[in-house]
């Protein structure tokens, strides 16, 4: 299970069009802190386990990119780095 779990991200950044595509990027604060616990059994034994997770650098960097598709369809691809890089990507629509 997963307790008292808090995800706190804010970041800042500049943004310019590419074409008709729009760059946007800069710097992120990010704290994350969670208390884990599982049981672990096999056969006879069991053994509990419990862990608090934090997050080893709170600063970090992001950077994106927002591609128009279709009228009022968009494609967004974002990149963080903080510990590790990771990414996404979602698509838009504006209603």
């Amino acid at each position: 299970t997963i307790e008292n779990s808090m995800d706190i991200t804010a970041g800042i950044g500049l943004q310019a069009n590419l074409g008709k595509a729009l760059v946007y990027g800069g710097p992120l604060f990010a704290w994350t802190k969670a208390d884990v616990a599982y049981v672990i059994t096999n056969g006879p034994v069991t053994l509990n386990v419990s862990n608090n997770y934090n997050q080893k650098n709170l600063f970090g960097r992001f950077a994106g990119i927002r591609f128009p598709l279709i009228d009022r369809v968009q494609l967004e691809v974002e990149g963080q780095y903080r510990s590790e890089f990771s990414a996404g990507a979602s698509f838009l629509y504006a209603f």
